[in-house]
């Protein structure tokens, strides 16, 4: 089978590229002829056919004015539409499975996607089909679903991209484009739900999509490790340093317990307004250890007694979790989103998102487990995660997808 992979990054970037990236790993360590499209990028992973790739339609490090003259480009990106193009009559892939795409490669794929009638696969990684800005956040960080009716006014009035009204115009209209012009609903054949509760989300809002979309978790390809008797910190928390993480909340909770040890690995917008809270409250039982990637990472995950998910907002499968059970790491997490689904009362504990009290109580609970106990939650996560985010499941849910799409087109 010869299958199209599309992506708006050909590198690691966040959760939903190491998907991608994963993704195309195991096809073709399955004997599957796998194809890449995205965009240009001086951190692209090298990749031997990359002619095709076209610039973004959404420029990163631009200024204002740069995003105002890009703004057709963000909205429909013709060398995307031509280069997918002339991949589609030269390649003649079998199906194309998409990513996340919009912003960058456009809605512009959609149409060459069905002029050449390739099925189209979508991973439903985030919420851009309910919200302009995709993570049902306002500006402030609240859930908020009231654009999830298709009125996206709510984005521009709210300013719930970056709390700046021209963003929030930008994305409001290229929502609406979307929909006049290339409505998913219509242009894609098949939804990649990476969680049920996403899956229940969206049929919320638009059932007619239920019958054409399949629930199937993200996998990891992490060997088999060994649990590690002896521990380094209580806690680590691994990803992106972001206010709708909850990290905030799980600082004001180890404010009130010293005792309790965290490793904190990662960057993003709070990485200095945690530096700060963290020198000015006294806190040395937080190590703040920045971006962390291979061994190095998951040394420290295997050397920390649980890793804590404290999320504020619908966190739909988060890798974090997944692999810190591969790592034999049981998880605490917020009762939020995707999140219950993967971490069980046998390997992990659940706390009420963005309560510090519940946090705390959750945390001492899980601390104070036996020993016994303690390496009967590593082994029954490990275990978890083997059934349920092996590349063997993924594969074979997968590509059950695919044939059946391919067999519906002959």
């Amino acid at each position: 089978m010869k299958i199209l992979q599309i992506n708006n990054y050909h590198f690691l970037k966040g959760g939903s590229e190491t998907v991608y990236l994963n993704t195309g790993k195991l096809l073709e360590s399955k004997g599957h002829d796998v194809i890449y499209f995205s965009t240009l990028n001086e951190k692209n992973i090298p990749y031997g056919i990359n002619d095709y790739f076209v610039n973004s339609g959404n420029p990163i490090n631009g200024g204002l004015l740069k995003k105002i003259l890009n703004f057709p480009s963000f909205l429909y990106n013709r060398s995307a539409y031509r280069n997918l193009n002339r991949l589609l009559v030269n390649e003649k892939p079998d199906i194309a499975h998409l990513h996340i795409f919009y912003g960058g490669l456009t809605s512009a794929i959609l149409k060459a996607l069905n002029e050449c009638s390739i099925p189209v696969v979508m991973s439903v990684h985030e919420y851009k089909i309910l919200c302009p800005t995709y993570t049902l956040l306002t500006n402030t960080k609240k859930i908020c679903e009231k654009c999830g009716t298709g009125n996206y006014g709510h984005c521009v009035i709210n300013k719930c991209n970056k709390g700046n009204f021209l963003f929030s115009l930008i994305s409001a209209i290229e929502s609406v484009f979307r929909d006049c012009f290339f409505d998913y609903k219509t242009k894609i054949n098949h939804f990649i739900m990476v969680s049920d509760f996403i899956r229940r989300k969206h049929v919320q809002y638009y059932p007619e999509i239920s019958n054409k979309s399949t629930v199937i978790y993200n996998f990891q390809s992490l060997p088999k490790a060994d649990i590690v008797p002896v521990k380094e910190c209580d806690l680590v928390y691994f990803g992106r340093l972001s206010k709708e993480k909850g990290l905030m909340t799980l600082l004001e909770c180890l404010k009130r317990n010293k005792k309790i040890t965290l490793k904190l690995i990662g960057v993003g917008p709070l990485s200095k307004a945690i530096s700060e809270f963290v020198k000015i409250n006294s806190m040395n039982n937080i190590e703040i250890l920045g971006f962390q990637s291979g061994n190095d990472l998951w040394n420290h995950v295997k050397s920390s007694r649980f890793t804590i998910v404290p999320s504020e907002w619908y966190e739909n499968n988060p890798m974090s979790v997944i692999e810190s059970l591969f790592l034999g790491v049981p998880v605490i997490g917020a009762n939020i989103g995707g999140i219950p689904e993967i971490v069980k009362n046998n390997h992990g504990f659940l706390h009420e998102s963005g309560s510090i009290d519940d946090m705390l109580d959750k945390i001492k609970r899980a601390l104070n487990l036996s020993s016994q106990e303690y390496y009967h939650f590593c082994e029954n996560g490990q275990k978890f995660a083997n059934e349920m985010f092996s590349e063997n499941v993924h594969y074979e849910k997968l590509i059950e997808v695919y044939s059946s799409l391919i067999k519906s087109r002959i």
